[in-house]
């Protein structure tokens, strides 16, 4: 079973692009991680909206699927947070949420400062 990835960048004025979060995707589930804290977002409309991203993927996802929200999220996403090009990963053994957990402390863990969701 072959696993994309997708990373979710954050290309906000005036800062340099940083990683706000992944997609995991084995073609029937897709699992997701985000910052969970957005202090560094100087505006907070701009931090609210960031904020809810997360209950938004997952209503997307209860509606529409694992497939078509990847989909719809790659047409969706293109100012400020952006949605890389898949890449599959080789080798995949562990479980998606499992992956998915591992990669969240990994990429978005930045000591107590972000936390990941």
């Amino acid at each position: 079973m072959a696993i994309e990835l997708a990373l979710i960048e954050l290309h906000f004025p005036g800062k340099p692009p940083t990683l706000a979060g992944f997609f995991l995707h084995d073609g029937e589930h897709l699992e997701w991680r985000l910052l969970e804290e957005w202090s560094f977002i100087e505006d907070p409309v701009e931090r609210m909206v960031l904020a809810n991203t997360q209950p938004f993927l997952a209503s997307l996802v209860s509606e529409h699927g694992a497939q078509r929200t990847l989909e719809m999220l790659e047409d969706l996403l293109s100012n400020v947070l952006r949605l890389s090009t898949r890449v599959e990963l080789i080798q995949a053994a562990a479980p998606l949420r499992q992956m998915a957990d591992a990669l969240g402390r990994l990429l978005l863990s930045a000591g107590d400062s972000q936390k990941v969701s």
